[in-house]
């Protein structure tokens, strides 16, 4: 079953964008508003739920105000002080990226409703702050298409047992470790960077039987054939792992499926073993 996300938005639901609240009939329930600058125009529409700003820009100025708001989605944004957002004590859904500046998440202990959060933020190297976030069903952390995100661990997402699916997309850990997101028993999707050591996908795909994700097999297979043979090209999970081609170079590929499925099995025993002393 797909779990249902909100924290990626289309115009298909929020509609063509507007320049202020201004042109708006007074009942809107969903708004795509084209400039942060105009976030105060809306202090007045109470019926506004889901707000989409497709330019933040510097001033969260006004957003304070929409204390109604339960679906927050914030495109380009430069400010350094996420604060005015605490106030937005009703908000289940919220979306921040672009946010370049960005280097503090202690905001989030604010909002104790968040079951959806997003970031893309490329400064910032902690996560502890998620630990105030226990509800999160839906958690994306990524850096820029420009600059990674790099923490120190994993570890505050280890403790979100509600998650349902993660998205840690163009962003790697200090520490090289995937470990704390064993504990994540609900987890039914994952997209990871391919940021880790082989032997850490294959023993966290062994303890997580039941999640989707693509580096939980010792490859992945490539649309693009071999140049030389027209043979079928893959990628080897892992960091600094080659692209290879299965008909030009077997060796090396069987060498890898071997302990990749060597490592994957133990941690599958280890995880049965467990359950079965309980």
């Amino acid at each position: 079953m797909a779990v249902e996300t909100a924290i990626y938005p289309s115009h298909l639901e929020y509609g063509e964008a507007v320049e202020s609240g201004d042109g708006l009939l007074g009942d809107e329930d969903h708004v795509c508003l084209r400039n942060g600058r105009a976030i105060d125009s809306l202090t007045e529409r109470r019926s506004v739920r889901r707000l989409w700003c497709l330019w933040t820009g510097t001033s969260l100025e006004g957003i304070d105000r929409l204390s109604r708001l339960e679906h927050l989605l914030l495109d380009n944004v430069r400010a350094t002080d996420l604060s005015p957002l605490a106030k937005l004590r009703h908000l289940r859904v919220l979306s921040i990226t672009g946010a370049t500046r960005l280097r503090s998440l202690d905001w989030l202990a604010e909002l104790p409703a968040l079951t959806q959060l997003r970031l893309h933020a490329p400064l910032i190297d902690r996560l502890d702050a998620l630990g105030a976030q226990p509800k999160l069903r839906v958690l994306a952390v990524s850096g820029t298409v420009s600059r990674r995100t790099t923490v120190d661990s994993l570890e505050p997402i280890g403790r979100l047992e509600r998650l349902q699916r993660l998205d840690l997309l163009n962003l790697s850990s200090r520490d090289g470790s995937l470990s704390p997101l064993s504990r994540l028993s609900r987890l039914e999707h994952l997209n990871l960077a391919r940021e880790y050591h082989w032997r850490q996908f294959a023993d966290l795909g062994g303890k997580l039987p039941r999640v989707e994700c693509n580096w939980f097999e010792p490859w992945v297979h490539l649309h693009e054939p071999c140049e030389s043979c027209s043979g079928r090209r893959v990628m080897l999970t892992g960091k600094r792992q080659p692209t290879l081609c299965l008909s030009c170079r077997p060796v090396r590929a069987l060498r890898h499926l071997k302990r990749f499925e060597e490592a994957f099995d133990e941690a599958r025993t280890r995880l049965q073993q467990s359950r079965s002393s309980k």
